[in-house]
Parts: C-alpha cells; structure tokens; sequence
C-alpha cells in the first residue's frame, strides 16, 4: 500500500488506526504482515473488525489510552486519523495523545475536512473537501 512504501513499514513497524470503524483500512496491514491495531469507539462494529481479523479495542483514544499502549510497548509508527479527526473535540485531544502514543520516528496521517461557502452566503456552508496532513 502507499503507507508502506512511503513510510518503510514492515513486520517490525506498528501501526494505529483511529476510529478505525470494520477495520477496512487496517486489513492491507494485517495481509501485508504489519502488526496494527484498530481503536473503535463502537463495541460492534470493532467486533466486525475483529472477526475481519484485525485487532481492534473498543475505546476511545486519548491520553490514557495512548500512555496505556505505550507502557504495553505499542509505540506506532503510523498512527492514522482518517475518519477520527472530523470532530472539534478529538481535533483538540489527538496532539497529546499522538505524544504520548507514537514511537520516537513515528509519522501521523489526519484527513481534515475543509469548510467551502458557495455564492459568499454564509448560510450555505458545505464541507466538501479533505486536505490530509501527515506529520513526523
């Protein structure tokens, strides 16, 4: 997949997926032999990503979570934010967990999604684009 060429992952890389919903992204990592763990918020639907075959907790990540896997030795080196970071809250609470959460080389993929008014009217708003930062 693009994120193991682009960022040398292999068996020895570990990768985290927020909001990781049935796991649909995760499961190019699990076929590729990349250690990886989905955090799903919604107990049933990590239960469809874990009889998918990719590992998932059904949690919330933050701070705690974040400190919790790295006491565990699950330190990522892609941690992926591709559905999780279109809510005001989890924008505020993804930097110090990504911190506390991320190996010391680790890089972070997030998909912004970009306001856009159409005809200057400010009642019109859309969401309509996704700009994607990735960080190191």
């Amino acid at each position: 997949s693009r994120y193991q060429k682009e960022f040398g992952l292999g068996p020895q890389s570990f990768v985290v997926e927020i909001a990781s919903n049935d796991g649909y992204l995760l499961k190019n990592f699990v076929a590729a032999k990349i250690p990886c763990l989905g955090i799903e918020p919604a107990a049933n639907i990590a239960e469809v990503a874990r009889k998918n075959g990719v590992p998932t907790l059904a949690d919330f990540f933050g701070a705690a979570l974040a400190r919790k896997l790295k006491a565990e030795g699950k330190s990522a080196d892609l941690l992926l934010g591709n559905t999780s970071s279109r809510t005001p809250r989890t924008r505020t609470t993804l930097s110090p967990a990504w911190a506390n959460c991320s190996s010391r080389t680790g890089a972070s993929f997030w998909n912004f999604p970009m306001p856009w008014t159409s005809s200057g009217n400010a009642n019109s708003t859309r969401f309509i684009t996704s700009t994607s930062f990735i960080f190191h």
